[in-house]
């Protein structure tokens, strides 16, 4: 089988380790940005100060939500390096993020830095969740036998 029918970075683009790597983790700095990860996160905050209507549409999570649902769609493709890296990403901002919200005194800003600490987790869960799974791999196939 080709290229085409890989399910990994390095695989389908034919590129050694290090430069699957590289794309992981420029693809992690673009969901950083959308997602409102540390440290990008001030835009978020900034932004819903803007009227109510605007931050709603944030906070309804149509605009900061695509960084975290195009991680969960790319993540079987990613290196075991990019998926730790999304995973310390995501722990850092939750703590500083949730911080941030509890020393907040704007409802609104503390929704922002609320919002990122729960992205931050989402992405805590495909970066570990998915090394998880494929530690369990091999116990799931010696069960099912």
């Amino acid at each position: 089988m080709g290229a085409a029918g890989t399910s990994e970075i390095a695989a389908t683009l034919n590129v050694d380790g290090d430069t699957a790597v590289a794309a992981g983790l420029l693809l992690l700095l673009a969901i950083m940005g959308k997602s409102a990860q540390i440290p990008l996160q001030d835009w978020l905050m900034r932004a819903m100060a803007g009227p109510t209507p605007v931050s709603a549409l944030l906070h309804s999570a149509t605009l900061v939500a695509a960084g975290a649902i195009l991680l969960i769609r790319v993540a079987p493709l990613l290196t075991p390096e990019v998926l730790l890296a999304i995973g310390l990403v995501g722990g850092i901002t939750t703590v500083a993020a949730g911080l941030i919200a509890l020393a907040e005194r704007d409802l609104k800003r503390l929704l922002a830095a609320s919002t990122a600490s729960q992205y931050g987790l989402m992405l805590i869960a495909v970066g570990f969740a998915l090394v998880q799974a494929d530690v369990l791999k091999p116990l799931l196939a010696t069960l099912g036998s």
